[in-house]
């Protein structure tokens, strides 16, 4: 596929899907024709893009946003840049990552009210749930959302972070986010 890319005069690959993860975050994809990037940085564009319209149409006081895998490259980004507009931020993390989860904290507590922890339990307390993470099977359910109130999902996991039963489910949007459709 690099060598397509190359030949077709392309000046950058971005790798997508399992392929930065099965070429070790591109570094086995040695080129000197091309730069070559994880896709990482593409994939947190295009969920920004489908969760700007949402996070800034709600109204203040309904823009708590929960980043499930947030010390991971995508949800480092996507906390990032979604702090600005959260009236709170809640930075979740699996067992083991809390002093990460607290460094990104402070990095990001000028923005909004952070909230660090290993807990999925706490996503009942936001409005929009963004996660990715690198879960080999769906971690989050409908037990974990809040129930008062509409929530949206954006999934950039791969493969998802979302049970079966969530993507229709009443008041919740579903966003499988960080995807995008590229002309023939």
């Amino acid at each position: 596929a690099v060598d397509l890319a190359v030949a077709s005069g392309a000046g950058v690959v971005g790798l997508g899907g399992y392929t930065s993860i099965v070429t070790a975050a591109g570094r086995d994809v040695i080129e000197d024709v091309v730069r070559v990037t994880t896709g990482n940085a593409l994939t947190a564009a295009c969920a920004l893009h489908q969760l700007r319209m949402g996070v800034c149409s709600r109204p203040v006081g309904r823009r708590h946003i929960a980043v499930v895998g947030a010390v991971g490259n995508i949800g480092t980004v996507m906390a990032e840049l979604l702090a600005p507009q959260a009236d709170s931020l809640i930075l979740v993390g699996s067992p083991g990552s809390e002093s990460r989860l607290h460094r990104l904290k402070q990095r990001l507590d000028d923005h909004a009210p952070v909230r660090v922890c290993t807990d999925l339990a706490a996503l009942a307390h936001a409005d929009v749930v963004v996660s990715a993470t690198n879960a080999v099977t769906p971690i989050i359910g409908l037990e974990h959302l809040a129930v008062d109130r509409p929530v949206t999902l954006c999934d950039l996991a791969v493969p998802g972070d979302l049970h079966a039963g969530i993507d229709g489910a009443a008041g919740v949007t579903v966003l499988t986010g960080g995807r995008m459709l590229l002309p023939p």
